[in-house]
């Protein structure tokens, strides 16, 4: 399947720079897919706003074949913002730190801002592993988190926060 771009007028919108950028990728393709579904309602549920841009990526186990990279919109007349797909990309490991780099290089051209929060979602193998996509069963394969970042130019903090 090919990297397939299914909104490119909303880009000149996206492209405003705002005080905040919320990057959320949900390597979710395992046990908890149905989970990181339901985080992107919530996030649908406040939206993003004039001052906040918020962009996702998910890779679900068995809802799609591949990732979809959305944007959040800011509440409609409703109330509610809803997501909007930017583009479906083709299955691919999640779990190799580069793939999350093309995310956050991704996210940070679409999405200029001059702050930027980056949330990498799934079960919290932390800086080891980015963590295990079934499709690839790379638990213990190539580089964790660290590799993943820097991106030249950006300064990145990392941290970690978990549950068990």
């Amino acid at each position: 399947m090919a990297k397939k771009r299914l909104r490119p007028a909303g880009a000149a919108r996206r492209a405003e720079k705002r005080p905040w950028a919320f990057l959320v990728y949900i390597a979710g393709d395992n046990n908890l897919s149905d989970a990181g579904l339901v985080d992107i309602e919530e996030m649908c549920r406040e939206g993003s706003s004039g001052d906040v841009h918020v962009g996702v990526e998910i890779d679900t186990y068995g809802e799609h074949t591949g990732s979809i990279r959305y944007e959040i919109t800011p509440p409609d007349w409703t109330g509610r913002g809803h997501r909007t797909v930017i583009e479906r990309l083709p299955e691919k490991d999640t779990g190799d730190p580069t793939v999350l780099k093309d995310f956050l290089s991704w996210g940070l051209r679409g999405f200029p801002a001059e702050n930027t929060v980056a949330v990498v979602w799934n079960h919290g193998a932390g800086f080891r592993s980015l963590r295990r996509d079934t499709g690839y069963d790379d638990v213990s394969r190539g580089g964790g988190l660290e590799s993943a970042v820097p991106i030249d130019g950006v300064p990145v903090g990392l941290g970690l926060l978990g549950a068990s």
